[in-house]
């Protein structure tokens, strides 16, 4: 594994899929932002292959479904942190967050 560069993953889980955003270390915006199956095989392949690209450090909203993927990223050796919903600010103008934008404020740690 490259530890050269520092990946942060934000990631909006749902039971069906999971949202995620990439943003390296020196980037303004996600450089990536992706929807993948919420399938432990097809997100080890994913975490996979973004960590020959560098150091993941990822966060995700506390939830039964956080959790579990929580455990997943651990077993594969991947740090990973738990946000609480209600410390993740929300945009004034977007009641209800999008995956997507989710994701990419995850990433951003903000």
């Amino acid at each position: 594994m490259c530890t050269s560069n520092l990946l942060y993953v934000g990631m909006d889980v749902q039971k069906d899929s999971v949202m995620i955003a990439v943003l390296p270390e020196h980037a303004k915006e996600p450089t990536r932002v992706e929807r993948v199956c919420n399938d432990p095989r097809r997100l080890r392949r994913f975490f996979e292959r973004l960590g020959r690209e560098g150091e993941i450090r990822a966060c995700y909203e506390a939830s039964g479904a956080g959790y579990l993927l929580h455990r997943w990223l651990e077993e594969w050796g991947h740090h990973g942190d738990i946000a609480a919903p209600s410390l993740i600010p929300t945009l004034p103008w977007c009641s209800s967050p999008r995956s997507a934008t989710s994701a990419a404020s995850r990433a951003r740690g903000s």
